[in-house]
């Protein structure tokens, strides 16, 4: 028995000792580095032009915890403008100059005006703010991986952010939540972690992976829902630019 703890505190040990010694190592850069840095990420997924990574988030009811209390499964394709993104247990694909959200929780399926956010995994409207808003910015490297630490005041919804990037591309995003929210009898901080993996260059496409008639009929310039989504789900045209032509 003696023996057997002995074995389990040398494991211990060395497991604690690859952890520390592993440990980032933290510096403070300014708005400017780091608006350089995201901008410089903003230009290499411009010229990503076919991809495909698949997506995993999780929250946790506070900081610390390993145990995630929701998780779910997704994954981001694009080839060229197209894109199908599947997170949240929501699809948003974008095809032929449309954007089609369907969410089959809420029964609601939304056409909209394309979007160019798909060029960056922060949009620089997005980064802009976060910059203005906090309080701190770390920067620190490790091998192939570079993290950032944003610290934000009080007040904001995020206590902290952080974004992990190996080899260049973007590896996970942890957001750490300001609200006190009820765990029990006490009240924790809830964290968020997004997970980027497989990422895969130029894969073979899914067939029908951006087709977005299995949902709509299309006629003319107006949009109406197909079996079996007509009668259980809800249409909404938020489409502005048909609009502006129907005036």
């Amino acid at each position: 028995m003696k023996k057997r703890i002995l074995i389990l505190i040398l494991n211990y040990l060395v497991v604690f000792s690859a952890m520390a010694g592993s440990a980032v190592k933290w510096s403070e850069i300014d708005r400017n580095a780091m608006s350089t840095d995201m901008m410089a990420l903003g230009k290499l997924f411009q010229q990503m032009r076919h991809y495909k990574v698949d997506i995993m988030q999780s929250s946790y009811e506070d900081y610390t915890s390993e145990v995630y209390h929701e998780r779910t499964k997704g994954y981001f394709e694009r080839s060229n403008e197209d894109y199908h993104d599947y997170t949240l247990g929501i699809h948003t694909i974008q095809s032929n100059g449309c954007r089609t959200v369907i969410d089959s929780a809420k029964g609601i399926l939304i056409i909209g005006d394309p979007t160019s956010t798909i060029d960056s995994m922060m949009p620089e409207s997005n980064y802009k703010v976060m910059l203005k808003l906090c309080t701190s910015i770390k920067k620190a490297q490790n091998g192939n991986f570079t993290y950032y630490r944003m610290e934000f005041k009080e007040g904001y919804v995020l206590s902290a952010y952080e974004f992990t990037i190996e080899d260049k591309l973007p590896n996970k995003i942890v957001m750490y939540y300001s609200k006190k929210v009820k765990k029990g009898a006490t009240l924790t901080k809830p964290r968020m972690e997004i997970v980027f993996s497989n990422w895969k260059m130029n894969p073979q496409e899914t067939e029908g992976e951006y087709d977005i008639q299995k949902y709509l009929i299309k006629s003319g310039n107006s949009y109406a829902l197909k079996a079996p989504y007509a009668g259980k789900f809800k249409l909404l045209d938020q489409r502005v630019k048909t609009r502006n032509d129907k005036k």
